[in-house]
């Protein structure tokens, strides 16, 4: 299995010096809307990494392909942790959760690490839409729940006026609430997605935010965290 980066941000430090200590590795992919061809093409990637994350819009509405999707990674990796997007639906949510892998309003602890989610989108295709206000009010929430120790934030939705929620002619689609929650809290990392072809890094203050387009398309992101720091930051796609 080939692959090329097209984007990698690392820490300044030396990479002996990080690999001397417990590093979380985490791969994250979204938009994957029922495409599950590629998974398999991921397998060095996902068995090599302590956490797979996916970032919304797992399929296209259809309880199945949540359930074969993760079943399929779970050939490669058990710790898989999602939030849905505006495509899936409470049905794929109810599953996420009797599987242990919803993340949506929640969070779980890592290696003293929080992977917090949230899922949905503003108001578009699909079943599984916020307004901002409802938004903010949930993410208030979810601030309300978070143990005081470094963060990864898993969103659907993309943050306002970044790279990554603008559409065309250079229209800025994405959510004022999520962009508030990273402005205040800071996580060090953000995997998002739903807009597709806004595929890059962008920051706000000190947080990473990643969208590394949909899974279908071969696109997905790899991070390492070392003692409570984004050390590595890749960009990845299977090669063709």
């Amino acid at each position: 299995m080939g692959f090329m980066h097209n984007c990698t941000i690392r820490n300044s430090a030396s990479r002996t010096f990080w690999h001397k200590r417990a590093v979380m590795k985490l791969l994250a992919m979204t938009d994957i809307h029922s495409h599950t061809a590629n998974i398999s093409r991921l397998r060095d990637w996902l068995q090599a990494v302590d956490v797979v994350l996916l970032a919304g819009d797992l399929t296209n509405g259809r309880l199945k392909d949540a359930q074969t999707l993760i079943e399929t990674l779970r050939q490669y990796n058990s710790r898989i942790y999602a939030v849905p997007g505006n495509m899936d639906n409470v049905e794929i949510l109810r599953y996420l959760q009797a599987e242990g892998c919803s993340i949506h309003r929640s969070y779980v602890t890592v290696d003293d690490v929080v992977i917090a989610g949230m899922g949905g989108a503003l108001p578009f295709f699909g079943k599984f839409v916020y307004n901002d206000d409802q938004f903010a009010t949930m993410l208030t929430e979810l601030a309300a729940q978070l143990p005081a120790m470094p963060q990864v934030f898993v969103c659907h939705q993309p943050p306002y006026h970044t790279a990554l929620d603008r559409i065309r002619l250079g229209r800025h689609v994405g959510s004022k609430a999520v962009r508030a929650y990273i402005e205040q809290h800071q996580p060090l990392v953000c995997f998002t997605g739903h807009i597709h072809k806004a595929i890059g890094v962008d920051t706000i203050g000190q947080t990473q935010i990643v969208n590394p387009g949909r899974l279908g398309s071969g696109g997905v992101a790899y991070a390492e965290i070392a003692e409570g720091r984004l050390v590595d930051l890749e960009m990845r796609r299977i090669d063709k």
